[in-house]
């Protein structure tokens, strides 16, 4: 094998098996350490990395040295990543699934009782919990602080609603949303750490 057929090797499955796994080249840069710019030219063939560096990324695939000397390969058959977004919609879906079915018990059965909608409430921030730890799962640092934010303002507005509801009727419930700034900036704040942290790794 002539060596410009071998970086051709090389190039053709470093860009499947990222695809495969449904990573940017900026993400698998992130997870390897390296620039972005690198995995570019490992992916058009204009270099090669070292034995070392295609050790490493053989291991954080789970193949083999070998499998990057194939050929041919078929399309995946499912990208990783639409398959994990499905995965996190699919679970976020199923608890309103449980919160209206919650909903429509209390409502027939419990006729006395006028807070069924409480399910709904509630259901914000469990949404939040089940996307955040798909997100820690999958290492999404925006998904992370979407999820996050969402637990807030869920966790708020079912304190807000609960105790405006069954408390007696105080008009400084409203402050549950002031305390809930601070906590919200301190996510902006780590947000923002993350991100920095991530274009030094690339320059």
């Amino acid at each position: 094998m002539e060596l410009e057929e071998f970086k051709q090797n090389i190039a053709y499955n470093l860009i499947w098996f990222r695809k495969k796994n449904g990573l940017t080249q900026l993400q698998l840069a992130e997870k390897l350490n390296y620039s972005d710019k690198a995995i570019s030219k490992w992916e058009r063939a204009e270099s090669l990395p070292d034995a070392f560096t295609l050790q490493q990324i053989a291991e954080f695939y789970g193949i083999t040295l070998d499998d990057f000397l194939v050929k041919e390969r078929k399309a995946p058959i499912f990208n990783t990543g639409k398959k994990k977004f499905i995965i996190s919609i699919m679970s976020a879906t199923l608890v309103w699934v449980v919160a209206a079915a919650i909903y429509m018990i209390v409502g027939l059965v419990f006729t006395s009782i006028k807070e069924a909608w409480f399910s709904f409430v509630w259901a914000v921030p469990v949404t939040g919990i089940v996307l955040l730890v798909f997100s820690c799962l999958w290492g999404k640092h925006w998904m992370q602080f979407a999820s996050a934010t969402l637990i807030l303002w869920g966790i708020t507005l079912g304190l807000y609603a609960t105790f405006e509801t069954f408390m007696s009727q105080n008009n400084l419930w409203w402050l549950f949303f002031i305390a809930a700034i601070p906590v919200q900036l301190l996510f902006v704040l780590w947000l923002f750490l993350k991100r920095t942290k991530k274009n030094k790794n690339l320059e």
